[in-house]
């Protein structure tokens, strides 16, 4: 795009309407990257609280650190924390879509996986006491070989101080299946083979990868755990 002319777009819609949403297909343009996928920005999250059948999986691992240390090591960018491994591309880059940083609710941000895929990511709750960490969140309008088998994925994470100065950490993810393509067009047969194909083959090597980078990095951060006596 001339560059003379991405700055006359821009200024005008910055003039007509101070909409975010708006702005970033052009700033994007501008600068050489990829324009947003459709609706990247402008939706509403999905409706989170539907009581349709999902398939979901947790996943658990205890750290030899307190919750603060725990915490710390777990705020990294998403693409040192999400890296490819098997079938499964990794985190490239995010982009903000919503003004601010990524973490309070209702903050936006897009997604660009390894494989040129994307996905949108909507934070749905964040609440903190000095025992526990709470961490909600939703990815839909899922991009590449996903698009269209997935209507939206719910994941949480849940840090739990216990004693002795450790810490558990509980990462819970859920898939909603589109119903009208395969494999979510075969109710629960479709969603066991989404389990068995996808979820235990792929994607929970993947989430306890993610887990076990949480733990080593809080571990080799910090004070050790006192030996017993």
């Amino acid at each position: 795009m001339n560059h003379y002319l991405c700055k006359r777009v821009v200024w005008r819609i910055a003039v007509r309407a101070a909409n975010l949403t708006i702005l970033l297909p052009f700033l994007a343009a501008c600068a050489g990257q990829p324009s947003l996928p459709p609706d990247a920005g402008g939706t509403l999250a999905p409706d989170v609280s539907s009581t349709q059948a999902r398939v979901t999986r947790t996943e658990t691992i205890e750290v030899d650190r307190p919750l603060p240390v725990v915490l710390a090591a777990a705020a990294r960018p998403l693409e040192s924390a999400i890296r490819g491994s098997g079938s499964l591309p990794g985190v490239a880059r995010t982009m903000m879509l919503t003004a601010g940083e990524f973490g309070a609710p209702g903050s936006r941000r897009l997604v660009y996986l390894s494989d040129s895929s994307t996905l949108v990511e909507q934070v749905l709750a964040r609440e903190q006491t000095e025992q526990r960490f709470l961490f909600r969140y939703v990815v839909w309008n899922f991009q590449g070989p996903t698009a269209g088998k997935v209507d939206f994925g719910v994941g949480e994470f849940v840090y739990e101080a216990l004693p002795g100065d450790r810490t558990r950490i509980r990462w819970t993810y859920s898939f909603k299946l589109n119903e009208s393509s395969f494999p979510g067009v075969l109710g629960p047969l479709g969603r066991f083979f989404f389990r068995v194909g996808f979820f235990d083959r792929s994607f929970a090597p993947m989430m306890h990868g993610v887990l076990k980078g949480y733990k080593d990095a809080a571990e080799g951060a910090g004070a050790a755990p006192a030996a017993p006596t």
